[in-house]
C-alpha cells in the first residue's frame, strides 16, 4: 500500500475507524439513514460520543474521497455528536496580596 503523506498513527486511526464501520454498518451502500443507524448502534453498545466523533472524522474523509471519485452521490457525512465539556476546577483567591 502506497502511503501519501500520512503517519503510522493516522493509518492506525483509519484502521480502528473502519473496523468499527464494518462491525456496526453491515450494509454495502451508504445512505444518510444507514450512517445515522451506524452512530446509533455505536452508542447502544456503549461507545462514547467522543469516540463516535473520532470514528466519524475518519469515515467522513473516506466518504469525501468516494464522492470526489464519483462513487457516491450526494456527498454524505456523519455530523459530530455533542459532547459534555469538562470544567477544570480552579483555585479560589484567598485574601489579597499587597
Amino acid at each position: 500500500m502506497k502511503r501519501q503523506n500520512v503517519t503510522e498513527k493516522t493509518l492506525i486511526w483509519y484502521d480502528h475507524s473502519f473496523k468499527a464501520l464494518k462491525k456496526h454498518h453491515p450494509e454495502d451502500e451508504f445512505t444518510k439513514a444507514s450512517l445515522q443507524g451506524f452512530v446509533i448502534r455505536l452508542r447502544e453498545t456503549g461507545v462514547s460520543p467522543v469516540t463516535c466523533n473520532i470514528y466519524g472524522r475518519a469515515i467522513n474523509a473516506y466518504l469525501r474521497w468516494l464522492h470526489e471519485e464519483g462513487h457516491l452521490d450526494p456527498l454524505l457525512r456523519i455530523p459530530p455528536l455533542k459532547c459534555e465539556k469538562k470544567v477544570l476546577a480552579t483555585l479560589s483567591r484567598i485574601g489579597s496580596v499587597n
